[in-house]
């Protein structure tokens, strides 16, 4: 339901349920690292293989339980299990392990976090607002990426 809210039509691949209104059209920045696991990270790589959001920050948990539908060999129910073998729809890709990298990787430094900074957001802002400057997604991953040096 959440993932709908950003598409007009259903992105090609997996459940995601488009709202008549309130759908959100602008550009979409997603601040990530490795505390994101199980249905987090599956939000996180469902809405980066659409190509509709740049992620900032760093590699998603690589812990990845995609539930997987099973019919019963009698046919008189299904269930569905959590499952770890199953690759992306859109890319093929195995994120368990591994984890999705972020489009712009932007490392926490002892220096930055003692000078109380927050370089992920720092960054995202400014990747952001290349895009609403009407900037090309991939003007606004190397403008962010440029900052990271």
């Amino acid at each position: 339901a959440m993932a709908g809210l950003f598409f007009e039509k259903p992105p090609g691949h997996g459940r995601a349920r488009i709202p008549a209104t309130g759908r959100f059209t602008g550009p979409v920045v997603m601040l990530i690292d490795e505390r994101m696991i199980s249905s987090a990270e599956t939000f996180t790589w469902a809405m980066t293989e659409t190509g509709r959001v740049v992620t900032v920050g760093r590699p998603t948990g690589g812990a990845t339980i995609i539930p997987r539908s099973f019919d019963a060999p009698s046919g008189l129910f299904s269930f569905r299990l959590g499952v770890t073998d199953r690759k992306t729809p859109g890319k093929g890709v195995q994120p368990e392990g591994i984890g999705t990298a972020p489009d712009v990787y932007v490392p926490y430094t002892a220096k930055t976090l003692a000078d109380g900074r927050d370089p992920v957001l720092e960054t995202a802002r400014l990747v952001l607002g290349h895009l609403l400057a009407g900037k090309s997604r991939k003007q606004a991953i190397a403008a962010g990426k440029k900052a990271r040096k």
